[in-house]
């Protein structure tokens, strides 16, 4: 049971990650006006390093910073 969990959760965190790969800046700058910070430190820890310099090349300097602390204290 845990490792279909953890399945499911490979899976999920590859389509994130595809998601924001192949979406345009102005697409990922909607998505990311309407994540927490919290739930998106949370979520780019599982995501794909091109998945992850997309978000943070869409982040202003001091979001970024907010979510890169926030997943180091994770």
């Amino acid at each position: 049971q845990n490792c279909e969990s953890d399945e499911k959760e490979r899976s999920l965190l590859s389509e994130a990650s595809l998601i924001f790969e192949n979406r345009t800046d102005q697409d990922i700058q909607q998505i990311l006006r309407e994540v927490n910070n919290k739930t998106l430190a949370i979520a780019m820890r599982g995501l794909s390093g091109n998945a992850r310099k997309r978000i943070f090349d869409n982040l202003s300097q001091g979001r970024t910073v907010t979510i890169i602390e926030e997943m180091d204290y994770m």
